[in-house]
């Protein structure tokens, strides 16, 4: 009826909404599902970070031994690779398998060392990196010595993470 007494009646169907609804919804869980990818993300460049930390003082130990007994460095890196490569030893030396392969398929060994520090991504691996770069461009006749200045800070580095990482999981535990 368009009256009812004296008023006026008018009527209209409520709009079903539930749509607006779902796509908030949507959008949502979207952006929770991106932030948790995310932080997985960062869990694993982490992981991967402690994993390269860990495995740098060895690394550099055989670089050194190898480069003392007589071998380049291009050389001592390759062996130390073959070497480890049936053990899948950790992102350390899938990053040598890269290095190894590039200077396979004709990569110069300077340009091989400075995107080996850049993937890697770690301040130790660039100043590595670098002062075998500078060894190859200019020579060194003291390559030996600064190894093994670099062995002895790395296993400094090594040691005062191990006692970070025993202070955080005492704090851990302690919780």
């Amino acid at each position: 009826p368009g009256h009812v007494g004296n008023e006026k009646v008018s009527f209209s169907k409520k709009g079903d909404r539930t749509y607006l609804y779902m796509i908030f919804i949507g959008i949502f869980a979207a952006v929770l599902l991106y932030g948790g990818m995310d932080r997985d993300l960062d869990k694993l460049w982490e992981k991967r970070k402690k994993e390269l930390l860990f495995s740098y003082p060895d690394f550099v130990e055989k670089l050194a031994l190898l480069t003392g007994a007589g071998m380049n460095v291009t050389g001592a890196v390759k062996r130390i690779y073959h070497n480890q490569k049936a053990n899948k030893a950790g992102p350390l030396y899938e990053e040598l398998g890269i290095f190894v392969r590039g200077l396979d398929n004709g990569m110069l060994e300077e340009r091989a060392l400075e995107s080996l520090g850049k993937r890697t991504g770690l301040p130790q691996y660039r100043k590595f990196c670098s002062l075998l770069s500078v060894n190859l461009k200019k020579g060194s006749i003291n390559l030996k010595k600064l190894l093994e200045q670099e062995e002895w800070e790395a296993y400094e580095q090594r040691k005062a993470h191990a006692r970070q990482m025993g202070e955080e999981a005492g704090a851990k535990l302690l919780l």
